[in-house]
């Protein structure tokens, strides 16, 4: 086959996944956001007017900003991804379990990863999933959009990274017989946008503070989170919900490790304001250490 073919061949195959990614019932057009609110935290502010010229450009462009066809074909390993996912499901002790159906990937510029997953130098790239995820009687089938564009040196980000995320759910009860219901009003189906600002060293070390803005499009509402990692193994984040404070978390190692604390009046009027989590598990203690 001549390079030609194997081209048409390789965008031919990706619109076809594409479009199978697609036949859940479409999301309804989004409006741009007009404002993201306030932004208390100076880091997350510095960002705000590029982060609302970048989370319109994914609304209102829509399938077409995360569309494969713009690049070439990768091999994706969807055991491995699996894999991945099961990791997840085991530190949440089994609560959660995810399974991958689908998953592809192309690269708009650099080359795309080795056998093992791992980027590297200058990319550009954009990938289309679909999950499912089941929770005690709670099941959510996800189409998830993602692009990303930064340097990679050994499959970590090195230097200014920004990632693109399109969450695109349906949730269902599951019933007593397996039946799968789809629920009415906005917690059924959801369209969330989430953009991440990164400056890391090569040891995972924010050299910036790493900032995600996120749209939940249904609740219109607008989350900012942002996360230090003074040595590149324990985090600090904080999570603001429409400009207000909302919890702080601390972690090691990708597993809560320290105090987290709620800020939400609610949880503080039920003394569920703080918890202590040592190495992922939640402990009672009147210290809690996060070293």
């Amino acid at each position: 086959m001549n390079t030609v073919a194997r081209r048409y061949g390789c965008r031919k195959s990706l619109a076809l996944l594409a479009a199978g990614f697609l036949m859940a019932p479409l999301a309804q057009a989004q409006e741009a956001l007009r404002s993201l609110g306030p932004v208390p935290d100076p880091a997350a502010a510095a960002l705000a007017p590029r982060a609302l010229a970048d989370l319109n450009r994914m609304i209102t462009q829509g399938d077409a900003y995360f569309d494969l066809g713009q690049g070439v074909a990768c091999k994706v390993d969807v055991a491995q991804r699996q894999k991945e996912a099961d990791k997840w499901a085991a530190a949440a002790s089994g609560a959660v379990m995810t399974t991958i159906k689908e998953a592809a990937q192309s690269m708009i510029s650099g080359a795309c990863p080795d056998g093992d997953g791992v980027f590297s130098g200058p990319v550009e790239y954009v990938e289309a999933s679909l999950s499912r995820t089941e929770m005690s009687n709670i099941v959510m089938d996800t189409h998830t959009a993602l692009r990303v564009q930064g340097v990679q040196v050994q499959g970590r980000a090195v230097g200014e990274s920004t990632s693109f995320t399109r969450n695109r759910s349906t949730t269902y009860h599951k019933l007593a017989s397996g039946e799968l219901v789809a629920p009415q009003g906005a917690a059924a189906q959801d369209v969330s946008y989430f953009l991440t600002y990164a400056t890391d060293d090569q040891s995972g070390k924010t050299i910036k503070p790493r900032v995600m803005f996120s749209f939940d499009a249904a609740r219109k509402i607008v989350v900012v989170n942002v996360t230090e990692s003074p040595d590149g193994v324990r985090e600090v984040s904080t999570m603001y919900t429409d400009g207000k404070l909302f919890m702080r978390s601390r972690s090691k190692n990708g597993n809560y490790h320290g105090l987290t604390e709620y800020f939400d009046p609610t949880l503080v009027q039920i003394n569920k304001d703080k918890v202590c989590y040592q190495n992922g598990t939640e402990i009672k203690a009147l210290q809690c250490p996060d070293t």
